[in-house]
């Protein structure tokens, strides 16, 4: 469990919590995962939203896919600003990053983590690819934590691993399927595709989209009761704390985040209470 969101209380004092960049990936025909960012390794969290700011990120698709091992993206963008000639080629770098793996807390690449690809054994060659782990990859047989200082985990998926679970089987599996066209490399590249015919509109693209502040708000309802409200987390469960100390809290309710905005009402009339929102995983 971790506190990411705002502490606010019906008072003239505010607090705010820091809070950690939750992002969206909406892949093409699949669905939808939302990733925690850690802001402890802010050289990649900077690195990523860079590049997603910037459009570079655009377009991108999955062009890589190791079944039970990992997806990655983030290497290979479709030009589709001529509609007469779609064109795909890499993403346009901005230039190699330091590794943070021993920066912050140390996480393992263990399932549903993403981490920054690199140039084989160079420890300071992440540019723009990442990928997401299907399972633990840490230790043996990939050794991901260890090889040549390790690679870099700045993030895990906190909803729907449902949608990663497609990806554990061998291909084809759940309609996806497996091509060695789409890159060129030697060995060949496994990209997925989500039909036989290699079609642009049967890439995996990966649609990316950032929030920071869930806007968590205390107001009145009707009946003059406190009502927070708060820009909830799809597929987590988000919980309402309350306290009268700051340093000991008590959970006044739990809730599925939808995606949308939520409230909670709280009876008491004390004039003390603070109030937080967290993340349940």
């Amino acid at each position: 469990m971790k506190v990411i969101l705002a502490l606010l209380a019906l008072s003239a004092l505010a607090f705010q919590a820091t809070a950690q960049t939750i992002a969206t990936f909406k892949f093409h025909r699949l669905g939808t995962i939302e990733v925690e960012l850690f802001d402890d390794k802010p050289v990649t969290v900077s690195n990523f939203l860079k590049y997603a700011s910037s459009g570079r990120y655009d377009n991108q698709f999955i062009h890589r896919w190791v079944e039970g091992f990992i997806i990655q993206g983030g290497g290979y963008n479709v030009d589709k600003s001529n509609p007469e000639q779609w064109n795909y080629g890499p993403v346009d770098t901005f230039g190699q990053i330091t590794n943070e793996t021993h920066v912050g807390t140390f996480r393992s690449n263990v399932y549903g983590t993403i981490a920054m690809a690199r140039a084989g054994s160079q420890t300071n060659s992440a540019t723009s690819q990442w990928f997401i782990n299907l399972a633990d990859n840490g230790g043996a047989p990939a050794h991901l934590d260890t090889t040549s200082g390790g690679y870099t985990v700045f993030g895990r998926v906190i909803s729907n691993t449902n949608l990663l679970n497609l990806f554990v089987p061998p291909a084809p599996a759940n309609n996806i399927f497996i091509t060695y066209e789409l890159v060129p490399s030697f060995p060949p590249t496994p990209s997925p595709i989500l039909s036989t015919n290699v079609t642009y509109d049967d890439f995996i693209y990966v649609d990316l989209s950032f929030r920071r502040d869930m806007n968590v708000q205390v107001g009145e309802n009707v009946r003059g009761l406190r009502q927070i409200s708060w820009n909830s987390v799809a597929g987590v469960t988000n919980a309402v704390d309350f306290t009268t100390t700051l340093t000991n809290w008590t959970t006044l309710n739990q809730v599925r985040g939808t995606g949308g905005n939520m409230q909670v009402t709280d009876s008491s009339t004390d004039p003390r209470r603070y109030y937080r929102v967290r993340l349940v995983y």
